[in-house]
């Protein structure tokens, strides 16, 4: 191989490892909103089942759920941030 092909393969190989460390990044933020997204339907949906329904067994599922919610934004922060 000649010098020209040495350092373009070089490059291509610190381009393909920029782009690599892009995706992960991405994929990490990623992961992160699906956390935030899952941790406010466990939450709203909480909020929403104690406001509409007069069952008392629906409720206390409400209850659960809103502690749920938050504890599942938690971990989400713990693991991604």
């Amino acid at each position: 191989m000649d010098k020209s092909s040495e350092q373009l393969i070089k490059e291509e190989l610190l381009l393909r490892d920029y782009l690599a460390t892009d995706r992960t990044m991405l994929s990490i933020d990623r992961t992160f909103l699906s956390y935030v997204r899952t941790a406010l339907t466990l939450f709203v949906a909480g909020i929403s089942l104690i406001k509409f329904f007069d069952s008392y067994l629906i409720e206390i599922i409400g209850w659960l759920l809103i502690p749920f919610g938050i504890l599942t934004f938690i971990i989400g922060l713990q693991r991604c941030l």
